[in-house]
């Protein structure tokens, strides 16, 4: 099943999910049986969820860990550092892991699905911190609404995928002879993301207008 899995997820980045059959996985991967695919996971769409969720729970473990640190640290209130800790262990995975890349590939295709995609219907287990990573943002900006900051972040998370992905299609994967621009482009990405999420609201007409 391992073999599938991982057959599914490097043919699911490079091509895109609707254009690989799940008959072209199973001959790739080595099965003899044409049904591996349907009998192990029993359709296309939970197929695709398994892939994502095995990669999904180990970055939310590690992204639990690095908010741990941040409270122990007593720096749970600097949002640049609390952006970091979130994004930080997707872009290690793509910098040490084969799998990284594909996995941003992935959720960059996947964060267009409709909600109530059943390509998304993930265990809600494997994304508990993201929630605690909602509520630590929060924190950083009492003086902001919730609702704004929520909104942002929710387009900061998927923009932040999509600029992993697109560094990868552009570079590769992350050796010695481009590990340097790697770091000083995910330093932008938490600083552009930290300036959208914490700037002022937008003035209204009244404001804007002032006194007559």
């Amino acid at each position: 099943m391992v073999a599938l899995l991982d057959v599914a997820e490097r043919l699911f980045a490079e091509r895109g999910i609707g254009a690989v059959s799940l008959r072209e996985i199973v001959r790739e991967s080595g099965q003899r049986n044409t049904s591996a695919a349907r009998y192990h996971f029993g359709s296309r769409a939970a197929l695709v969820v398994a892939v994502y969720e095995r990669r999904l729970a180990a970055l939310n473990l590690e992204r639990w860990r690095g908010f741990d640190r941040l409270e122990r640290a007593g720096r749970a209130d600097d949002l640049p550092a609390v952006l970091r800790a979130a994004v930080l262990p997707v872009a290690d995975a793509v910098r040490r892991t084969p799998w990284g890349g594909h996995f941003v590939m992935l959720a960059t295709e996947l964060s267009q699905r409709p909600a109530d995609s059943e390509e998304t219907r993930f265990d809600p287990a494997h994304t508990t911190s993201m929630e605690r990573f909602d509520a630590l943002v929060l924190r950083c900006l009492p003086h902001l609404p919730a609702s704004l900051v929520l909104r942002r972040l929710q387009m900061a998370r998927g923009y932040s995928a999509y600029a992993l992905a697109r560094w990868v299609r552009q570079h590769g994967p992350v050796t010695r002879s481009n590990a340097a621009r790697f770091r000083a482009d995910l330093d932008a990405l938490v600083e552009f993301m930290g300036a959208g999420i914490a700037a002022a609201p937008r003035a209204t007409a009244g404001a804007r207008e002032g006194p007559r």
